[in-house]
């Protein structure tokens, strides 16, 4: 038994015994003999201590095989809510996402540029500018659920701005008042291509 002094163990005992039959006198064989019954005691009252500070090993180890029994199923219910979690939040962030693009194409309702001046129209294009960099300014333009490193993030945030605003300024080059519909699809799917295409890193 663990923590049981070395002349209370079971095997020693037995040897005292033994040294004690195989004695040839009869005071030799008594003297072992009562020096193994008072180990015998010893032990006794070793092992009621080691019972009552520890408890019966049989429960203990019932408790401890509980005990880990109940820490692997929290730790399952754990993992599973986390990964519910995870489902759930990635579900709103596409939803969001997706509100994001309906947003966008009902924002930019270019019937309001009707019968505006070209003056007008630069104004308006001005105020426009302005809030996209209040916008960048911000860090609200792109949604960011990646674990990665800041400067990954960062590089990343950049690359998909860079990309939607070069893909933007090609489809406007050649706008006009009769292709302004079609231009306008055209930075829509834009906006909704890179969306997924960024969507593996967390963009």
């Amino acid at each position: 038994m663990k923590n049981q002094k070395w002349y209370l163990q079971t095997w020693f005992i037995c040897i005292i015994f033994s040294v004690g039959i195989l004695g040839f006198a009869v005071p030799v064989f008594f003297i072992f003999s009562v020096v193994a019954v008072l180990l015998i005691i010893l032990q006794y009252k070793d092992a009621k201590r080691l019972r009552d500070k520890y408890g019966n090993i049989d429960e203990l180890d019932n408790n401890i095989h509980q005990l880990e029994s109940e820490y692997a199923q929290r730790r399952t219910n754990l993992v599973n809510e986390y990964q519910a979690e995870q489902k759930k939040l990635a579900a709103l962030k596409a939803e969001e996402a997706s509100l994001m693009a309906d947003l966008f194409i009902q924002h930019y309702n270019f019937s309001d540029y009707d019968g505006l001046t070209s003056e007008e129209c630069k104004n308006r294009l001005s105020i426009l500018k302005n809030d996209e960099q209040e916008l960048i300014k911000s860090g609200n333009y792109i949604l960011v659920s990646s674990t990665e490193s800041k400067k990954e993030i960062n590089n990343n945030v950049k690359q998909l701005l860079r990309c939607f605003n070069s893909e933007c300024d090609n489809i406007l080059l050649n706008i006009s008042a009769k292709n302004i519909d079609s231009m306008r699809n055209k930075i829509s799917k834009c906006f909704e291509s890179l969306n997924k295409i960024f969507e593996t890193d967390g963009m």
